[in-house]
């Protein structure tokens, strides 16, 4: 009896053990077929991602050529524009090609871009200037401009109000707000230059000084005005001026 209960355990255990044997193959052959799925579905995946990356990537290297495409037609356009234009403002082509040259050359060193200086030069020219003078004017109001912390905007600003005033018989206070906006202290310079009272620089359309008159006083001032010496070249070397003249100059390339 000891003996047939022995066999029958035994016999009862290599079963169990077979079963637990064939559970566990199973068990591991869903995990590894799980395991399978996954890693193919992983594989997928990476390459829908590195299709979406490669696809963007694509996308804007696109966008990069055809906005830097874009940049240099404009330019090029706005140079052609120049040209005709101070071809018949100077007379000749050599001496337009020159004259754009240096206004180049001046927006290059300068926070302002090249149409601001363009602008800027073609107003003060209009005011009957020599051209040789039209670039140290220029200079001037830019360091003044820059110093104040204005922009290429402000420059074709504060170069309009002095045209306006320029052309005016009389000075009036109204031109004089202008700079004002524009940060310009026109009244203390007006007073250093002129020997005027604030009362008459307030009536100052009452005092017969006609606005040419005002107005190379407000450039004298500004030119010999300690606070704006070499301001152009100050914001130059910030990362803003930095920026501009970097963008100004890879146009040349």
């Amino acid at each position: 009896a000891f003996e047939a209960g022995l066999r029958t355990a035994t016999r009862d255990a290599r079963a169990a053990a077979q079963a637990m044997e064939q559970a566990f193959r199973h068990s591991f052959g869903m995990a590894e077929n799980q395991a399978g799925r996954l890693a193919r579905q992983l594989q997928e995946v990476g390459r829908i991602v590195s299709g979406i990356l490669i696809s963007q990537a694509f996308y804007n290297s696109m966008n990069a050529i055809e906005n830097a495409t874009a940049s240099l037609f404009e330019y090029s356009m706005q140079l052609e524009d120049m040209d005709t234009k101070w071809t018949s403002i100077m007379g000749n082509a050599q001496e337009a090609t020159r004259w754009i040259g240096a206004m180049q050359h001046f927006a290059q060193r300068t926070p302002f871009d090249l149409k601001a200086v363009d602008e800027s030069s073609t107003k003060i020219k209009m005011m009957g200037v020599e051209a040789k003078a039209v670039l140290p004017i220029l200079e001037t109001i830019g360091n003044a401009v820059a110093i104040n912390g204005g922009d290429s905007l402000q420059l074709t600003r504060i170069t309009t109000a002095l045209r306006q005033m320029w052309a005016s018989p009389k000075a009036q206070a109204e031109e004089l707000e202008q700079f004002v906006e524009g940060q310009i202290d026109a009244a203390k310079y007006l007073k250093q230059q002129l020997g005027l009272s604030s009362e008459e620089i307030k009536n100052i359309g009452d005092t017969g000084i006609s606005g040419k008159t005002a107005a190379l006083a407000i450039l004298r001032g500004m030119a010999t005005d300690p606070a704006y010496q070499d301001g152009m070249k100050k914001l130059s070397e910030n990362t803003r001026g930095m920026i501009n003249s970097i963008k100004e100059g890879s146009k040349h390339l």
